[in-house]
């Protein structure tokens, strides 16, 4: 009798051994499937960061001492209502596909809002303005803004050339268009509502930011503000204080700036 109670519970024992062996191996695969597929996509979101060419947290690190893509903490900002002819050089619909990551990246699921956005970048162009995304990342955008006629931010050069081509970066987060784009100059330039990092002081990235606005939007609304400085309501106030002070001395070392910092254009 205990002779069969001892094989029973031994038997009983094997089953549960083998039950629990069952049930780990299930947890195992199933942790390896969300390591794939979930862990993988954190992953490549959070590596591509802000910036594909300077690294993660480029442009938030440079916004983030001013508050937020907008610029400055005491939430005024300059509110641009003119709009300058803008261009924009972009890639077609078909390129963006070509362009996606092969599958396993996350990239793939970009939102047709930035599709399309880029698309009408390529179909609706104005001169001025050229935005395009990296092959590696359709978030992130490298921008070219010509100054507009007539302001410090544009040059006359002896060999025919019109400095003024201004570089800056763009980069669109997961959570746009709830949210603006992060953006900044990487040309130095002597305005009062841009800082030394590049940062930018306008309303439409801060508390005048709506969904219904556009990549193309904020740009000509940049453009625009390279035309109209604002020193009363300045993100560099040394800039401003020398603008209120003394504009034409101001205005003449904006034009140095363009001359030394600024691409050229094409004579």
């Amino acid at each position: 009798m205990n002779l069969d109670m001892g094989m029973g519970m031994r038997g009983l024992s094997l089953v549960l051994a083998l039950i629990l062996a069952l049930i780990l191996a299930l947890n195992l695969a199933l942790s390896l499937i969300a390591l794939r597929g979930g862990g993988g996509a954190g992953g490549a979101d959070a590596d591509a960061g802000i910036s594909a060419r300077t690294g993660a947290g480029a442009v938030a690190g440079a916004v983030a001492g001013a508050g937020t893509a907008g610029g400055r903490r005491d939430g005024k900002c300059v509110s641009v209502g003119s709009s300058s002819q803008v261009a924009m050089a972009a890639i077609s619909g078909d390129t963006i596909v070509k362009r996606l990551p092969q599958e396993g990246n996350t990239k793939m699921a970009l939102p047709k809002r930035i599709v399309k956005e880029t698309e009408r970048l390529m179909t609706e162009p104005v001169p001025g303005i050229s935005a395009v995304p990296h092959e590696d990342n359709l978030r992130y955008f490298d921008v070219e803004i010509h100054g507009p006629s007539g302001s410090p931010t544009i040059d006359r050069r002896p060999d025919g050339t019109t400095g003024g081509i201004f570089q800056l970066e763009l980069f669109l987060t997961d959570d746009y268009p709830m949210v603006p784009p992060k953006i900044r100059f990487l040309t130095k330039i002597y305005h009062p509502n841009v800082d030394k990092l590049g940062r930018i002081c306008l309303d439409v990235l801060k508390n005048n930011w709506s969904p219904a606005l556009q990549i193309r939007t904020i740009l000509l609304s940049i453009q625009a503000l390279l035309g109209a400085p604002n020193p009363e309501d300045p993100l560099a106030a040394d800039v401003a204080k020398s603008w209120l002070e003394d504009q034409d001395k101001a205005i003449a070392t904006a034009k140095q700036w363009t001359k030394q910092y600024a691409k050229p254009a094409e004579k």
